[in-house]
């Protein structure tokens, strides 16, 4: 589940929150859920947004062992790239709140693929606490001992923008490259896939 803070921090920076919810772990498409995260999200944000840099929260709390076991190290690659290429400029920290005693080796593996400067703002917290000495208490949902709505009541707006892009999200999904047009070959194809669209990486 995403949903985004309303309020900007006092930098101007907008919070974005992802929430693992109790979902059958079999029929989970990681690769889905992160296309999702890294396009159709920040397809809204850059059409509705206004905010000088972006700041996410990830709430591993509801994260199970068969969860992780599905983001692979490719995967992990395929995300660093996107951070790095796409949203490096834009992306000011990325909190990791309750995650499991299993799920530090995949910080610190994504850290591992991130420049120096990006991987410095990577975070991980045990505790509410500990984030809310990044982030002002009253910037986060009421879940949480904020000020702002609760999680279920702004991931339902949330839901509901996405639902106005509908037909936004299914012309990008029609949409094709004509490689033939282009001037020079992509520099990453081999990682981003022939037409460049995150959906269509291949895994082992």
């Amino acid at each position: 589940t995403a949903l985004c803070i309303p309020e900007l921090t006092p930098s101007k920076h907008r919070i974005t929150i992802f929430r693992y919810e109790n979902v059958d772990s079999a029929k989970s498409d990681i690769k889905r859920i992160f296309a999702h995260v890294l396009r159709n999200v920040y397809e809204v944000r850059m059409h509705e947004d206004l905010a000088m840099g972006e700041i996410y929260v990830i709430d591993c709390e509801n994260l199970k062992l068969d969860i992780v076991l599905k983001i692979t190290p490719v995967i992990l690659k395929q995300c660093a790239f996107v951070f790095e290429n796409v949203h490096s400029f834009r992306l000011k920290a990325i909190h990791y709140i309750n995650p499991p005693g299993y799920f530090h080796n995949t910080i610190t593996l994504l850290k591992s693929m991130l420049s120096k400067k990006l991987s410095e703002r990577v975070y991980s917290h045990k505790t509410i606490n500990d984030l809310t000495k990044y982030i002002p208490l009253d910037l986060l949902p009421s879940d949480y001992g904020g000020k702002q709505k609760s999680c279920s009541e702004l991931a339902e707006l949330w839901k509901q923008k996405m639902f106005e892009y509908k037909d936004r999200f299914d012309q990008l999904e029609s949409m094709k490259v004509n490689e033939e047009l282009r001037p020079e070959k992509l520099q990453n194809d081999e990682l981003l896939g022939y037409h460049g669209n995150f959906k269509k990486i291949e895994t082992d």
